[in-house]
């Protein structure tokens, strides 16, 4: 079950990112982006950080909870080079409300027809901004997506 969960929680993503941005391209996968995305701008890129996945028991027995770290990267021109930050943090503000619709990250949130709320809970644990080329800045969010999974050992 826990590919299923992030998997769902992936395709999520990459439809409240769609959704907020139109055709933009969304790269996936470690390192995918990179020696594409100069050629695509702008773009995002989603990583599961699948080496970073915490689980931990919990008071029900035959349950644990996991801790997925996604991280969404969305790398564009700037507009003018002497105001990173301030075209930065309009950058970063518009992806935050993309993702950022509920607090259980429901399944088609923000539609007439929601679906199932795939987490106990999610939240920005870092980001950054950064100018990693010349004229291209890098707008990286890292969320922490918590969610109960149940143990097959019982």
């Amino acid at each position: 079950m826990i590919d299923q969960v992030r998997t769902l929680i992936v395709n999520e993503m990459k439809r409240r990112l769609t959704v907020a941005f139109p055709n933009i391209t969304i790269y996936e996968g470690g390192g995918s982006v990179w020696g594409e995305w100069t050629r695509v701008l702008p773009c995002f890129h989603v990583y599961e950080m699948t080496a970073d996945v915490k689980g931990s028991d919990t008071a029900n027995r035959g349950t644990y909870r996991t801790v997925l770290p996604v991280q969404v990267e969305y790398i564009t021109k700037l507009n003018n080079r002497t105001l990173l930050f301030t075209e930065g943090r309009s950058k970063l503000f518009s992806l935050q409300q993309a993702i950022e619709l509920d607090r259980r990250f429901g399944q088609n949130a923000g539609t007439q027809t929601p679906g199932q709320e795939l987490v106990v809970s999610y939240h920005m644990t870092a980001n950054e901004i950064v100018e990693v080329i010349p004229n291209v800045v890098d707008v990286a969010v890292l969320y922490d997506f918590i969610f109960i999974e149940k143990f097959y050992g019982y």
